[in-house]
């Protein structure tokens, strides 16, 4: 299994010069509560990414006026990119720090072709190494546990 195969095309994308209410309505719209920022519309190479979290650090913890802001100036760059064709279960440490960046999905020409969320890469991870996806902590219920929740005696 592929990343291509796990990847989420429904992104906003904005270019880092977009102004930030523009920016701010994209991510309104946008299930994932973000912006991908592309270098420009024709090269498609991701620069970083915008949330509502990275906009009011800039404007709150930093005391910068928003009418004169673009995306290029409120964006994470911290972003991690992995290729469209990088096989799954190599992307195992891309799973381990648990953050709420989103992992950018580019093609061989570096350009952005869509997202993969930290909880379906850990799954497909999971799915392509064969390891379960519960594995109980013990056999037997604790003597304390309450009938009524699913142990009987």
């Amino acid at each position: 299994m592929l990343i291509s195969e796990v990847v989420s095309e429904c992104v906003a994308e904005c270019t880092e010069d977009t102004p930030l209410a523009d920016v701010y309505e994209l991510i309104q719209k946008c299930e994932h509560g973000f912006v991908v920022v592309l270098e420009s519309s024709t090269h498609r190479v991701p620069l970083g990414v915008v949330s509502e979290h990275t906009i009011c650090k800039q404007l709150i913890a930093c005391g910068r006026r928003p009418k004169e802001l673009k995306a290029g100036n409120v964006m994470n760059t911290r972003a991690r990119r992995v290729a469209a064709s990088t096989p799954v279960a190599s992307c195992r440490e891309l799973v381990q720090p648990a953050d709420a960046v989103p992992i950018l999905v580019v093609d061989e020409k570096r350009q952005f072709c869509g997202i993969v969320m930290q909880d379906a890469l850990a799954a497909a991870v999971r799915r392509a190494s064969g390891s379960p996806a519960f594995t109980p902590a013990s056999a037997t219920p604790a003597s304390s546990e309450i009938p009524a929740f699913g142990w009987l005696q």
